[in-house]
């Protein structure tokens, strides 16, 4: 990363590394116990009006604080003001934390928009957990998509342990000072979704501009990967972008055209350790050791890869079962049903999947079951399974059938090894 970052995108005074204490500074702490003593009693009316309007109160050496929020964070909230649940997956530390963070403008542009809906619809389909600030524009799309994907997830029986995601939102206020009032209906479908609207203000604190600011380091800390849609040069998206950096988060963009729309983007994108961002798959290399979500993002990668060297997805497997009699994906429904469960290695040595490029290697050769090729088929198939349901994939990288399938198994082919 270029060394003038700080210049170009400065955080506030309270994120930045402080300097030995001054004697005013040595005073003032010696005067703390004295000013905690006065401040107690309008603490513990302030923890009383928060729970009595359906908050829960975390504070900072609560269990169920997010352990993310003490990595890199200089200034962790010492509190935190909750109306709904924190998934439990927000609890992971932050090398296994299966949550992306989804930012940008609020006079976005339609596709935009309709990109950060998409994504967050996707990453909640996958399990991911899709964090965000809750403004009007891009923070609302990638929400309101979160929601969608995790009704998908639901009614599809998504065959991931994860489960299906959901969403956070970060507030720069108090609960009852909320702003947007436009999306304060969307606040309430987070909440309704297993999600969780959050602060680190008491519920009377009207939002400031700087509070903005301040809540981004939170949205940041929260995330594994941070990914800007559309910003401007001078931004909140690009004010949350610096805090990822400075907290060793990924950062991603998504390009766009050149204009001051998208000039924050191209501008992060000129450094080089900031990621492109076009689809799920350029996530791998951030989420890449966060299970199951890396699982399945490495599938999306081994899918992407073979289009993009013109292969389609092997349909041909060698003896006993006979050529293109029928699609990978049912030939391994068919397979685990008589193994019970298996891994992927274990599926690609019992299948020998060939390459379909190679139509004259022999039947039953097994030179090319390791093959990119034939790896990137099996990944395909078994997304495909997980997707309709029909296969789970356990934590410890095996897959099985979800319980017994209804009816015969669809077209597939004996197998009597």
């Amino acid at each position: 990363m270029s060394a003038d970052w700080s210049a170009r995108f400065p955080l506030p005074a309270s994120s930045k590394k402080s300097e030995p204490a001054t004697a005013l500074q040595l005073k003032l702490l010696r005067s703390l116990p004295r000013q905690m003593a006065r401040s107690l009693p309008t603490a513990v009316k302030t923890l009383a009006a928060a729970r009595s309007a359906g908050l829960s109160v975390l504070s900072i050496e609560d269990p169920g604080y997010p352990k993310a929020l003490l990595h890199d964070l200089c200034d962790p909230p010492p509190v935190l003001f909750v109306d709904g649940q924190l998934p439990s997956a927000v609890g992971n530390h932050y090398e296994l934390l299966p949550a992306c963070a989804v930012v940008g403008t609020r006079r976005a542009s339609r596709f935009s928009l309709t990109f950060a809906r998409d994504m967050g619809r996707e990453l909640a389909k996958f399990g991911f957990v899709v964090i965000s600030g809750l403004a009007l524009g891009i923070d609302a799309a990638a929400h309101a998509g979160a929601l969608e994907g995790r009704v998908a997830a639901e009614s599809g029986g998504l065959g991931s342990e994860a489960g299906p995601g959901t969403t956070v939102a970060v507030l720069g206020g108090g609960h009852g000072h909320f702003h947007p009032q436009a999306n304060r209906a969307l606040a309430t479908a987070i909440v309704q979704a297993a999600g969780a609207v959050i602060s680190e203000w008491p519920p009377d604190t009207a939002p400031a501009p700087h509070q903005f600011l301040q809540r981004n380091r939170v949205i940041s800390g929260l995330s594994r990967a941070v990914v800007i849609v559309e910003a401007a040069a001078r931004s909140g998206a690009m004010n949350t972008a610096a805090h990822a950096f400075k907290q060793g988060r990924d950062l991603l963009a998504v390009p766009g055209r050149p204009g001051p729309a998208m000039a924050g983007n191209l501008s992060l994108l000129r450094e080089k350790d900031v990621g492109v961002f076009i689809g799920l798959s350029d996530l791998y290399a951030a989420f890449k050791n966060v299970e199951p979500v890396g699982r399945v993002l490495q599938r999306l990668l081994a899918v992407e890869l073979a289009s993009a060297f013109g292969k389609e997805p092997a349909r041909t497997v060698a003896a006993p079962i006979s050529a293109g009699a029928a699609p990978l994906a049912e030939v391994v429904v068919n397979v685990l049903q008589r193994l019970g469960e298996a891994t992927a290695d274990q599926l690609l040595e019992r299948l020998n999947i060939r390459q379909d490029d190679k139509p004259n290697a022999p039947p039953g050769s097994s030179k090319d079951a390791g093959s990119p090729i034939g790896i990137a088929a099996l990944s395909a198939a078994l997304l495909e399974l997980e997707l309709r349901g029909d296969v789970i994939a356990t934590g410890n990288g095996r897959f099985h059938c979800r319980g017994t399938l209804a009816g015969a198994p669809r077209g597939l082919v004996a197998d009597s090894g």
